[in-house]
């Protein structure tokens, strides 16, 4: 688990095995994302607004279910 700096985002958890990328939302929940490559989450740690870059290029390619 990695901690952000980030309005929108308390923290971000990638599972290179298992391809899954958890993102915990400041007033969503959590939520689990489904084959995400390494590469996309290596984009994210370096992206400048985590937020940003979760709602252009996660939410809407990835399959999803909420944790909590």
């Amino acid at each position: 688990m990695e901690a952000v700096n980030s309005s929108g985002i308390r923290w971000i958890r990638y599972d290179e095995r298992t391809r899954t990328l958890d993102v915990a939302y400041t007033n969503w929940g959590e939520y689990r994302y489904f084959d995400v490559g390494p590469e996309v989450y290596a984009w994210l740690v370096r992206a400048e607004s985590k937020g940003k870059f979760v709602n252009r290029l996660v939410k809407e390619k990835y399959r999803y279910e909420r944790l909590d």
